[in-house]
């Protein structure tokens, strides 16, 4: 009988063993294990049979109402026996009763049993997310480009909400979350928010290393003209800070993807497909 439970930090070894393998270069799991277990404001649940842990999966809680589940993995022996059902309702259950107005999750376009399982329990998509990558270019001219100032932050949320058609959501590693005001606010503070002209474009970016410096995209919006200058400049900022390559995820819009394909970046099969459910 499997049980669901909150995890243990005794359960760590156990995860490790089942998530040592869930890529070929393994998982992030053991790298946010003390973040998501010490988490007040959300929770960290297992699945348990026979005394094994067999499964995981987190609820984070965020503001507005908005729960998000992350890190579902399953032990390879343990699959397609019910146990992602399981730890996925017991999630909802827990969002529900903490208050949340809506649940989101994303997953790998490619992650057929995952779309299947969220579509039965009654989750809808609500956008889909293509992955792109480049490599560092020191050359690279861009345009109209500049670092944005924390105090343009309100007017930044505001265009981005007047352009997009869904909910805004930004990538930051691994986890999606809805953009606001304060993040935007934060990567500028911090010096990794970047603005064509007077803010027709906007791109939010990260640094963050496994054994070689890579620079994430996080979030990035703009028409053709604008997507190509800012992809332009994340190529030379990845040069900058001597990284491997630069890679994100980006919303399906024609004008956007064309714009960053002038620029040099490749355009991949595999994306994310961000699903939703109101409570």
């Amino acid at each position: 009988m499997v049980i669901i439970r909150e995890a243990r930090r005794s359960d760590r070894r156990e995860v490790a063993e089942f998530t040592s393998r869930t890529w070929k270069w393994g998982d992030y799991i053991m790298s946010v294990w003390d973040q998501w277990i010490s988490d007040e404001k959300g929770k960290l649940l297992v699945a348990e049979e026979g005394g094994k842990v067999i499964g995981l999966m987190r609820l984070a809680i965020r503001p507005e109402g908005e729960a998000y589940l992350a890190g579902a993995r399953v032990h390879p022996d343990f699959r397609r026996r019910g146990v992602a059902t399981a730890l996925t309702k017991k999630c909802i259950e827990y969002a529900r009763s903490m208050g949340a107005k809506f649940v989101s999750l994303a997953t790998s376009s490619k992650n057929l049993p995952a779309i299947s399982l969220v579509e039965k329990l009654g989750f809808t998509l609500a956008q889909e997310m293509i992955k792109v990558d480049a490599w560092p270019k020191k050359s690279a001219e861009p345009s109209g480009v500049r670092i944005m100032r924390a105090e343009e932050a309100r007017e930044a949320i505001k265009w981005v909400k007047s352009r997009m058609k869904c909910r805004p959501v930004k990538f930051r590693f691994f986890e999606w979350s809805t953009l606001r005001l304060e993040d935007l606010v934060k990567y500028s503070e911090e010096g990794f928010a970047a603005v064509h002209g007077r803010i027709d474009g906007i791109a939010l970016y990260q640094l963050y290393s496994t054994q070689n410096m890579y620079l994430m995209v996080d979030f990035l919006i703009g028409d053709e003209g604008a997507s190509k200058e800012l992809g332009l400049f994340l190529r030379k900022e990845a040069s900058f800070f001597n990284c491997k390559g630069v890679w994100g995820y980006v919303t399906s819009d024609k004008g956007l993807i064309s714009g960053l394909k002038k620029a040099g970046f490749r355009i991949k099969k595999e994306g994310m497909r961000i699903y939703e459910m109101k409570l």
